[in-house]
């Protein structure tokens, strides 16, 4: 991204702090943590915000913006509003990030295990890996109702993660890892699924459209899972 504004880590902390909520075409201190500074009281400050509606109405607002390497651990802030936003090789763990707009930003190789996510439209996010090594996780996360639709998701790890009516039209899923996920009413309208990993998922019966999903007869499964993925490719043909 051009032209983005340099930000000290500790400066944007103080100007969220001071009542700034536009941090639009910003680039971050790389590999900052949130949790070195002032972290209880910028989380008071977002939770009494969402309290009075706040965050809803105006909204932290990071579109265009670059956060490389960001760690924290058990941020809340909810109804973030980051497209087009970068999060690369972040560290971000047990957060809340519930209602946000997150359109078309990048999260390669960054881990996001144990966040939430309901609600929020992930379209077109870049959450892809080239090998197990190197991959984005979102294990033990929770994405009731979360967009993502045409998402970028080869070799992201889903492993028990909580994905009730998550939409994933058109996403492409190669690779990825859904051991132990909740499929519970899952969308997967043309999702490319070539050896994704659907051992031991829950709910799989109940993930809505699954047999027109593409690849599906690729799918890695167990014996238990086998036999209705073989009556949902029947359905296929």
């Amino acid at each position: 991204m051009d032209n983005l504004r340099y930000v000290n880590g500790r400066d944007f902390v103080d100007q969220v702090l001071a009542g700034r909520r536009d941090f639009s075409c910003i680039k971050l201190e790389e590999s900052f943590c949130l949790n070195d500074y002032r972290f209880e009281e910028l989380n008071n400050y977002f939770k009494k915000s969402d309290e009075k509606r706040q965050l809803v109405r105006d909204p932290v607002t990071l579109n265009q913006s670059e956060c490389l390497g960001l760690v924290t651990d058990g941020l809340y802030l909810p109804h973030l509003r980051a497209e087009n936003a970068k999060f690369d090789y972040s560290n971000i763990m047990g957060s809340n990030f519930k209602g946000s707009r997150l359109i078309k930003a990048s999260f390669i190789e960054a881990n996001f295990s144990g966040c939430e996510f309901e609600g929020s439209r992930m379209n077109k996010i870049v959450a892809c890996g080239n090998d197990e090594d190197h991959r984005t996780n979102f294990e033990n996360s929770r994405f009731e109702r979360v967009y993502l639709q045409g998402a970028e998701l080869e070799f992201a790890n889903f492993k028990n993660s909580y994905l009730k009516k998550t939409d994933l039209e058109g996403a492409n899923c190669e690779y990825a890892d859904f051991k132990g996920a909740n499929l519970l009413e899952t969308l997967f309208l043309c999702t490319y699924l070539h050896k994704a990993d659907f051992r031991d998922v829950q709910n799989l019966n109940e993930a809505e459209l699954l047999y027109m999903a593409v690849c599906l007869e690729d799918v890695i499964v167990n014996y238990s899972e086998k036999k209705l993925i073989d009556e949902l490719l029947k359905m296929s043909c």
